[in-house]
């Protein structure tokens, strides 16, 4: 769709004639119809714009070269829209290139026509580019954040560069298979928010999984150094990665818009840098292994491990009220799908915006009601009385509300009222009106579509708003007997929001589930992972509560739907990372015959700075989202980085600890893990 200011010349053909028969001759995407159809469907017409509006019409079919120039030219004739209609249902990013090119020289040779060009296409390629774009910066400084860390942690330039070579490898499998799955095969594409979202995931995780492998190694004072390492720093990554996998894995099936797919390409990231870090890694180890030396770190965190000790109850009366206080806000807090106001301005997005302007109304993303009546409408050349009255009183209803602009249906076939029952004017017009009408009624006479426009962009929250209405104008219109459904694609964004709500207590319930019975086979107790998912649940919802309050109550953003589940689900698989490097640490000094306060302690003192380490680069890797472009990434990378540094400052450090004091006695129950067993 195209939006042109008035020009001088008041020719209605004038562009259509310069515009598309002289530019676009020959253009390899589309076909041009006689332009002179647009005016007159039977014959060609070069009058003035101003000669249908004083209705100083020569021509038969004046009904329709009237509606149809209002519908093409706003009241204030401030411009009019070109339709193009292309051979393919969407263009790729080459076509729109070649005709953007188009375009900007047409704009060039009438540079006093203000020109805006919009469609989904062009949009949604904006938004790709700016995340493109977006996700290089956000990889570039999480590499560069993440080998700093690295290097300053093991005292190395060496070592700093390793973990980054096996993300390397692991990115470069992924992409791969990526590649395979969904581009060869599927014949899909990733959204801006997969492809930016799983690129800093892999980073984060393949890094963590590298480090705490090599510093367990760089620990290990046993004869076989290798074989101790992977026996329990392996068990370790592999409990935690595992834990990952299977949230993302829950996310996936139950697929929700938009992020549904990155829940597949996580999980795939994740098994690969996984794979990558229990085989890759130890023969990398194997071979060069007497060539990394351990520098001498003396920091000791057994003042903490006793602090968490000492105050163990307060800790978990502090981790209770912080569980309630993020559980209010997260539910009284409101989302949406308001999507557009979180990307930037680009071409489409402006044109959009104008065209809606100048229209009054969305006339390019409607709403539309489909009213099924339990009888014909319209049959043997007649139309049923009582249910005329009934889409009477609907359209009433409809055009009464303030935020609807116009309808089109059977009595406003062109935005107007007219009464198909007598309808004036000549045979041809008649005829043609009559038809227009007819278009609205369904092949089974039974149903009437009725299009809505509304006052605003339909993808913006007043947009959302002004079409959620419409089915409680439904409601309290429609009488009984008769069916209706509300449609279009601010509708299927109401429909998405509802179902990802729902949704998201369920993949919380399920994925709690699962994660409880893998922890529970891995660390041989019961009460132990449950004691775990509380905390990370706790954390996950401070984290989320943040968000809300920063986003929401301070900036005045909306909170996008999937943006809170994206985050629980990552921080339900990340957070869990961590603990369980305690908990099985712990464990296993418990089974070398330490009592669970030494065993805590030990696992403190020796992990703590390994942990912090791999969650400062983990936080400073999404951390690189928050300056993103694009709303919605920086909202997620806030969250995330947020949650990370809770659990690596708080829950890590105090509160799991506590936790696991106050009912020491049943960490490993049923198991008959003891001191030297």
């Amino acid at each position: 769709s195209f939006f042109l200011s008035q020009s001088p010349h008041n020719s209605s053909l004038y562009f259509t004639e310069s515009f598309l028969e002289k530019e676009f001759a020959g253009y390899p995407y589309f076909s041009i119809t006689n332009p002179a159809q647009l005016v007159n469907i039977s014959n060609a017409s070069k009058g003035f714009a101003g000669s249908y509006l004083d209705g100083n019409y020569s021509l038969s079919g004046l009904e329709f070269n009237s509606s149809l120039f209002s519908s093409l030219v706003p009241g204030n004739l401030s411009g009019f829209i070109v339709l193009l209609s292309f051979k393919t249902s969407s263009l790729n990013s080459t076509q729109l290139g070649t005709l953007n090119s188009y375009i900007s020289q047409v704009h060039s040779r009438f540079p006093e026509v203000p020109l805006y060009y919009t469609s989904a296409d062009e949009i949604a390629h904006g938004i790709e580019k700016t995340a493109y774009s977006g996700l290089v910066f956000s990889l570039i400084i999480g590499i560069i954040v993440s080998i700093i860390i690295v290097g300053i942690f093991f005292r190395s330039p060496i070592l700093a560069f390793i973990p980054f070579l096996f993300f390397v490898v692991s990115f470069g499998i992924v992409l791969g298979i990526t590649y395979l799955v969904f581009g060869i095969f599927m014949k899909s594409t990733l959204s801006f928010i997969v492809t930016t979202l799983s690129s800093i995931l892999i980073l984060g995780l393949s890094t963590d999984y590298s480090v705490y492998i090599l510093n367990r190694y760089l620990k290990e004072r046993s004869d076989d150094k290798l074989g101790n390492t992977m026996e329990w720093a392996g068990h370790a990554v592999f409990t935690s990665g595992l834990t990952v996998i299977i949230s993302y894995t829950v996310l996936a099936l139950f697929n929700i818009p938009i992020i549904g797919d990155g829940g597949f390409v996580n999980a795939l990231g994740i098994t690969v840098s996984l794979g990558v870090a229990l085989t890759l890694l130890p023969s990398f180890i194997y071979l060069f292994g007497n060539k990394i030396q351990e520098k001498n770190r003396r920091v000791s965190f057994r003042k903490i491990a006793r602090i968490s000790a000492s105050h163990r109850k307060a800790f978990v009366v502090a981790l209770v009220i912080l569980f309630i206080g993020a559980l209010v806000v997260y539910e009284v807090t409101p989302t949406s799908f308001d999507l557009f106001s979180l990307v930037p301005n680009n071409t489409g997005k402006i044109g959009y915006y104008d065209i809606v302007s100048a229209y009054g109304g969305d006339r390019l993303s409607p709403a539309f009601v489909i009213l099924s009546f339990p009888g014909p409408f319209y049959s043997d050349g007649a139309f049923n009385g009582s249910e005329m009255k009934t889409l009477d009183k609907v359209t009433s209803s409809l055009l009464n509300d303030s935020s609807v602009s116009g309808i089109e249906t059977v009595t406003y076939p062109f935005g107007y009222r007219i009464n198909p029952l007598s309808i004036p004017g000549s045979e041809n017009a008649v005829n043609v009106t009559l038809n227009q009408s007819l278009s609205f009624v369904g092949k089974n006479s039974r149903d009437v579509l009725i299009y809505v426009y509304v006052k605003y962009v339909s993808y913006t929250q007043q947009g959302i708003n002004a079409v959620s209405h419409i089915d409680s104008i439904m409601k309290s219109t429609v009488p009984r007997g008769i069916s209706y459904y509300v449609g279009g694609p601010a509708q299927g964004l109401i429909d998405s929001s509802k179902s990802i709500t729902t949704s998201t207590y369920e993949i919380v319930e399920i994925l709690g589930t699962i994660i409880f019975v893998v922890l529970a086979l891995q660390l041989s107790s019961l009460f132990t992972p449950l004691r775990l998912l509380f905390n990370v649940g706790t954390s996950a919802l401070v984290a989320v509560s943040l968000f809300y309050l920063v986003f929401y109550y301070v900036k005045h953003l909306p909170i996008i739907v999937f943006g809170p589940l994206f985050v629980i689900v990552t921080l339900f698989g990340v957070g869990l990372d961590y603990d369980i490097f305690l908990v099985t640490r712990a464990r296993e000094a418990v089974m070398k015959g330490k009592s669970d306060e030494e065993a805590i302690e030990e696992a403190i003192e020796e992990n703590a700075s390994v942990v912090l380490a791999l969650g400062f680069i983990l936080a400073g890797v999404f951390g690189s989202l928050i300056f993103s472009p694009i709303g919605i990434i920086s909202e997620v990378g806030f969250s995330i980085t947020v949650g990370v540094l809770i659990d690596t400052l708080i829950s890590w450090l105090f509160l799991i600890p506590a936790l696991m004091l106050v009912l020491k006695k049943y960490n490993w129950w049923p198991s008959k893990i003891s001191r030297g067993v």
